[in-house]
């Protein structure tokens, strides 16, 4: 039973559009200390500035190929 003090309760997520440039990428580096480009992925709760001390801006586009 909703109580009468409180009738509603309304959740509230914030949700944006958020533009980034396509040569920002995370660099990570392998095993043999090659640098690794990736795309830059939100995390679960949508956060996309996590990873915000790998990224770099790259003089051009990198080609991102298929995992696998």
């Amino acid at each position: 039973m909703i109580a009468r003090d409180q009738p509603y309760t309304f959740l509230y997520v914030a949700k944006s559009t958020q533009v980034l440039d396509k040569n920002i990428v995370i660099v990570e580096k392998d095993e043999q200390g090659n640098e690794k480009y990736s795309k830059i992925y939100p995390t679960k709760d949508g956060r996309i500035k996590y990873y915000f001390n790998k990224w770099r801006k790259l003089p051009r586009s990198p080609q991102f190929t298929p995992a696998g």
